[in-house]
């Protein structure tokens, strides 16, 4: 027996899984509704004329590839704290923020995870029901109980607010309570400003944390839209965490580009907040990666390049709000009623069909449509075409 010998296999990811059989497809009219990523008309994830810009400004103002410590790229993470807050509520809350640069935002969750489980290893992380696949094995990493608390039915298509609020409510103090900001939720269903409002009455009754993950701001409502009822809270509790991934809004997805901020009750506890963010970055991965951050910050403290990313952005919210309301358009036209008319309402890239796993089976197997095998699909996979084949199908198979 050899040390790997005993060495189990596991199973493969279901979504890489997924994208690895769709690649494998030979069908020409295959359609891929389940990556989560934006594509434009022609199926490519393009680069903003923003990044490229930034690209060429780095490659003449770089001059070393030295150690740049945990903070990474210089300035990246005054510029994230800013982006998140806003001019007025940034000079507010001035001194309460610790921020920590990240690989992605899989690796803030993972680094505010392991802050919450040395700071409270009894605290539990309630996770709406749906939410991403890596959120509960992160926090399980962390060494941290998780716990779902209701947030969609499926066969309603909407938010089960009285069972979510039921949940919630059985919060105890030091827990944390994931929320998805606008746009994140994997089912395209976003909180109301009321929720939001339940979501902070709570967290100051109770001494709960709410713990803010966010990768689509200005692809919902707008830029600044999006960021409103978070921002609110963050003014009305004593404390919070947020992530911020820029995979999806500068589409710097293979750069790994996110940041984890803790807001504390004041100066000295940030600092001390700090101290910790930067010793577990020290005992994981050492240093964040400072090229994507690099680039997010030319966007973000050049005015010009900012103008220019969020012209772009706002281009890429009106083409998903418009393939929203093409898809439902040409579903209600086919069942000749209002029942996806859902799918218009929500926001951001996702929506969740309400399907079983054997009828999502045979949209692959029978038509070379892949989704998730919840039922989420993204609207950026549709085309004109696509959406008249893709229509065509949901007719044979819920009929």
């Amino acid at each position: 027996m050899t040390f790997f010998s005993e060495t189990k296999q596991l199973p493969p990811d279901s979504l890489l899984q997924l994208i690895t059989e769709f690649r494998n497809d030979p069908s020409p009219d295959k359609i891929d509704l389940g990556v989560g990523v934006y594509q434009d008309e022609h199926g490519k994830t393009p680069i903003f004329e923003a990044v490229e810009l930034a690209q060429r400004r780095l490659q003449t103002d770089e001059d070393s590839k030295t150690y740049l410590g945990p903070l990474g790229w210089p300035g990246f993470a005054d510029e994230v704290r800013k982006l998140v807050l806003g001019e007025v509520l940034e000079e507010k809350l001035a001194g309460r923020f610790a921020v920590l640069p990240t690989p992605g935002g899989s690796g803030a969750l993972k680094s505010a995870g392991t802050l919450v489980q040395r700071l409270n290893p009894s605290a539990k992380i309630r996770l709406p029901d749906p939410t991403w696949a890596n959120h509960k094995p992160i926090f399980l990493s962390c060494d941290l109980e998780t716990v779902t608390y209701a947030y969609y039915d499926n066969e309603a298509t909407s938010l089960d607010r009285e069972k979510m609020y039921a949940d919630l409510a059985a919060a105890q103090s030091g827990d944390i309570i994931v929320v998805h900001g606008n746009c994140h939720n994997p089912t395209g269903e976003d909180l109301s400003a009321e929720d939001w409002k339940f979501l902070t009455d709570l967290a100051l009754e109770k001494g709960i944390v709410p713990f803010i993950d966010i990768a689509y701001q200005g692809l919902g409502q707008g830029f600044h839209e999006d960021m409103a009822h978070v921002r609110s809270l963050l003014e009305s509790v004593p404390e919070a965490i947020l992530c911020y991934s820029f995979s999806k809004n500068m589409g710097l997805y293979r750069e790994r580009v996110g940041a984890a901020l803790v807001m504390t009750e004041n100066a000295d506890m940030a600092e001390r907040v700090q101290s910790n963010l930067n010793e577990i970055a020290r005992r994981t991965y050492s240093m964040p990666p400072s090229y994507g951050a690099a680039l997010a910050w030319y966007l973000l403290s050049d005015p010009d390049l900012n103008a220019s990313w969020r012209k772009e952005l706002e281009q890429l919210r009106k083409r998903v709000v418009s393939l929203r309301a093409q898809v439902t358009d040409a579903l209600s036209s086919e069942f000749g009623d209002n029942r996806f008319q859902y799918i218009t309402a929500q926001n951001g890239m996702f929506s969740r069909l309400p399907l079983t796993p054997e009828q999502i089976n045979r949209f692959k197997t029978e038509s070379s449509i892949y989704m998730a095998g919840d039922g989420r699909v993204n609207m950026c996979g549709f085309t004109p075409a696509k959406i008249a084949r893709f229509t065509e199908n949901m007719s044979s198979v819920l009929k």
